[in-house]
């Protein structure tokens, strides 16, 4: 529901998944399919971020609050 928010501007935060152990491999997979199918495009995944650790999360929302988002 929360990416789903993001992608279509219902929500301005980043939507970011804890890919611990590449749990949400499948799910970047999809995503990525879906814009090659035409589906969705990057514009509209644009707040969905994938992190493998606690860094990476850190870096994504320092990176969204330098960006002006929240």
């Amino acid at each position: 529901e929360v990416m789903s928010k993001v992608s279509l501007k219902q929500l301005d935060a980043p939507c970011i998944l804890y890919n611990l152990n590449g749990y949400y491999n499948s799910l970047k997979e999809l995503l990525n399919h879906m814009i090659e199918k035409g589906l969705s495009d990057q514009e509209r995944q644009k707040g969905i971020f994938f992190a493998d650790d606690l860094m990476q999360i850190q870096e994504k929302l320092s990176f969204v609050k330098a960006d002006g988002e929240k």
